[in-house]
């Protein structure tokens, strides 16, 4: 008896072997997405900006042009397009992704006012008042933090910001009452924002991306070489709102 359960139980285990061995392997499944790497790409998308001037006559010029603070003051509402390249690289740790891009970016974001009154202390005459403002260029570092779901991830990101910056202002009065001065400079800043990419392929992804950009204050002094008393400071201020597109190649 014991021989015949034994004799069953060995052609039981023999038969589902080879039942085992004539079953279709099954495909291991496929490795999890991951983000981790480094890129290259281009972005492409619109702007609008807002650059703040004010003047602030000082002295005589204060003093015999009442209204010169209104007249040098005002706020440019430009938009247009900007476009331009990225570098970056992300570390996947589980389901959170971290990581740090930098882009340069080309734009012309460019305005000029032109503004003409009477000349208060000389009844008669005009005054003719022109400011202008010009960036072409506009450069950020930024680290992105994000939540990745496979070949999909969800970013925020914030840092520096930095723009090529032109600030011109002019004021002419009758009797030679004038001021004039210009100001070129890098102005830096902040910017912020955040997006979502998708992965197409192991190595192409594409991105819709917002950034809010805040650059500094640029300031100079105009002054009269004919008459030192009439002068006035001046500053300008840049903010910007950005909507863009992008494809990355990851390498």
């Amino acid at each position: 008896m014991k021989n015949l359960i034994l004799a069953s139980t060995l052609l039981l285990t023999v038969t589902g072997l080879a039942r085992a061995a004539d079953m279709p392997l099954k495909a291991p499944p496929p490795p999890a997405w991951s983000w981790s790497g480094c890129y290259l790409g281009g972005t492409v998308g619109g702007y609008r900006s807002s650059s703040t001037y004010n003047g602030v006559p000082t002295g005589n010029f204060e003093a015999a042009i009442p209204v010169l603070t209104a007249i040098s003051s005002g706020t440019f509402d430009q938009s247009g397009a900007i476009g331009g390249g990225e570098l970056g690289c992300n570390w996947q740790a589980g389901i959170f992704v971290f990581g740090l891009e930098g882009d340069v970016s080309g734009w012309h974001n460019s305005s000029t006012s032109a503004v003409t009154g009477p000349d208060v202390p000389a009844p008669g005459q005009l005054f003719h008042a022109t400011t202008s403002v010009t960036s072409n260029t506009l450069t950020t570092v930024r680290p992105r933090i994000g939540i990745a779901a496979n070949n999909w991830l969800f970013y925020a990101t914030g840092g520096l910001a930095a723009s090529n910056a032109a600030f011109s202002q002019s004021v002419f009065f009758a009797a030679t009452r004038s001021t004039q001065a210009g100001a070129t400079s890098t102005s830096v800043g902040w910017t912020a924002g955040g997006g979502i990419e998708y992965a197409i392929t192991p190595n192409w992804t594409v991105k819709g991306e917002y950034l809010y950009v805040s650059l500094d204050n640029q300031t100079m002094t105009e002054n009269n070489l004919a008459f030192p008393s009439f002068s006035q400071s001046a500053t300008n201020k840049l903010a910007v709102s950005i909507g863009r597109f992008g494809v990355n190649y990851k390498f």
